[in-house]
């Protein structure tokens, strides 16, 4: 598997977000790779890790970072928890389709 694959499938737009409290916006320039810039318009570059890259900006809120640049999530497994119907006639709860995909949360170990 190569590296741009483990961090972003290929047809994934790259992302952007804005950090509210920070006033910061954070944007995938690369596969892995992450652009801040502040409010004061410096910006650096930094790994999806956290590690600082280049740039007048030498620290990011690792999980933006993360959020930004990091692996994807498989298609299934995006959604909002609030969003998921409840499966009254389940024990857990869940509905069968994000049961299997979450065996920690019914005590089972891979």
């Amino acid at each position: 598997m190569n590296a741009e694959a483990e961090v972003r499938g290929p047809d994934e737009p790259l992302r952007r977000y804005y950090h509210t409290a920070m006033k910061a916006f954070y944007e995938e320039v690369a596969p892995g790779v992450v652009k801040v810039t502040d409010k004061e318009g410096r910006s650096g570059v930094f790994s999806w890790k956290g590690p600082w890259i280049e740039g007048e900006l030498t620290q990011a809120n690792i999980h933006m970072l993360l959020l930004c640049g990091g692996p994807w999530l498989p298609k299934e497994c995006r959604y909002h928890w609030t969003e998921t119907p409840a499966d009254i006639r389940r024990p857990s709860g869940w509905p069968a389709v994000y049961e299997t995909l979450l065996p920690h949360q019914m005590g089972k170990r891979h």
